[in-house]
């Protein structure tokens, strides 16, 4: 299995999140107007921080949804399990009596977290150059919000994390090569530290909103990361603003997988 699956594969096995909106005096999505043939680069708020791209398209028989989530925990409903991590999503839509979009999201059947929504209403500013969604998911609510996605300079391929976990009051400074994915914006990561082997995702809005979420294994030598089970990643994710002008970022929110109740601050280096 080459590294592009591998990651991959990791990161669908850990995550989940989902969307609902409305707005009467806005735009609909329509093929007409050329929204619909658009990505969208939208930051996420509620029950879960992070960003999306999602692309609405329509070739006259079907009108699909498909695109990619990161998202770190955010204001959810206690006791829920809530999702994080990073999965590419689908779904279909089409238009209410209202002439607002209607739609339906998923991710990968096989994914051991559900990212499944169930009702997704979206509209757009009637300049047709914003699209706010909002929406609900088993563990809260969720406001999606942002503009036309484009692509935004490559960040630089070595990173430096200086990960702070609260819960264990441990620090580690971890050392990334960073690589695009082939899809807009999203970056994969690979990485080492102290007796640990890690992998992982990152996703930049061009609202300066970066997403990291890392899964790691720990190994008395990292060079036995090829060995690693996959039962034996861990994951954790945070959210916040890199400056894309000294290309450095803190990202204050995030979780370890299965205990959301783990904060963990990241120190962003790129050089």
């Amino acid at each position: 299995m080459n590294k592009k699956s591998f990651i991959v594969g990791v990161w669908l096995a850990f995550v989940s999140v989902l969307f609902f909106v409305s707005n009467s005096s806005a735009a609909p999505i329509s093929p007409s107007g050329g929204i619909g043939s658009k990505t969208w680069d939208l930051k996420i708020t509620g029950a879960n921080y992070g960003a999306a791209y999602l692309t609405f398209s329509d070739n006259g028989t079907d009108r699909l949804i498909t695109g990619y989530v990161n998202v770190a925990p955010g204001r959810g409903i206690e006791g829920e399990t809530i999702a994080f991590g990073m999965t590419y999503v689908y779904g279909q839509w089409s238009y209410d009596g209202k002439n607002r979009v209607i739609a339906y999201l998923n991710n990968e059947p096989t994914d051991d977290v559900r990212f499944d929504v169930t009702n997704l209403v979206g509209v757009v500013s009637k300049n047709q150059t914003k699209l706010t969604l909002s929406g609900q998911t088993t563990y809260g609510k969720l406001k999606f919000s942002g503009a036309v996605a484009a692509a935004l300079d490559a960040l630089p391929d070595l990173w430096t994390v200086v990960v702070n976990k609260k819960e264990s009051e441990m620090t580690f400074v971890e050392i990334f090569s960073v690589e695009p994915s082939g899809d807009l914006n999203l970056y994969y990561m690979t990485g080492w530290a102290a007796n640990r082997c890690l992998v992982g995702s990152a996703l930049l809005s061009k609202l300066n909103d970066l997403v990291v979420t890392i899964f790691e294994a720990e190994v008395p030598d990292s060079s036995d990361c090829a060995d690693v089970a996959e039962g034996d990643w861990k994951g954790y994710s945070a959210y916040g603003k890199l400056n894309l002008n000294t290309l450095e970022g803190n990202l204050n929110i995030g979780a370890e997988e299965g205990d959301t109740s783990k904060k963990v601050t990241m120190r962003v280096v790129m050089e």
